[in-house]
């Protein structure tokens, strides 16, 4: 369990980090307030699916994402998470329509916790 809760503070810590990344794009143009208010929502709810994730590898469910496998290890979902959050940061940070793209993930990441939700697993 304290393995466990140490990944989940490692995933916590990457995600904050990255937060910090936010306010200035590559191109020269400040996030505003509602793109930083997207971003953290975002990752919140990639958190909340990493957790979940875990979940279903400690349980007698299988993971139905085809980049983890059925059965992957805590390693590989926590390592996924943290990309995904970078990869996150780095494609919002570096196109034209930030809010869309960040709309979008939110609306991804909603259907996933939502679906994992229906189905009983917690975070």
């Amino acid at each position: 369990m304290l393995r466990g809760a140490k990944s989940g503070i490692a995933l916590l810590l990457a995600f904050a980090s990255i937060s910090l990344l936010t306010p200035v794009s590559s191109f020269g143009e400040k996030w505003d307030t509602t793109e930083i208010a997207l971003y953290a929502t975002a990752l919140t709810l990639d958190y909340v699916d990493y957790r979940q994730t875990i979940e279903i590898v400690r349980s007698d469910y299988y993971e139905t994402n085809p980049i983890l496998g059925k059965y992957p290890s805590e390693s590989r979902v926590r390592n996924h998470f943290i990309l995904s959050a970078i990869g996150s940061y780095l494609i919002a940070d570096n196109i034209k329509h930030r809010k869309v793209f960040l709309i979008g993930f939110i609306l991804v990441e909603a259907l996933f916790v939502n679906h994992n939700i229906s189905i009983g697993i917690r975070f």
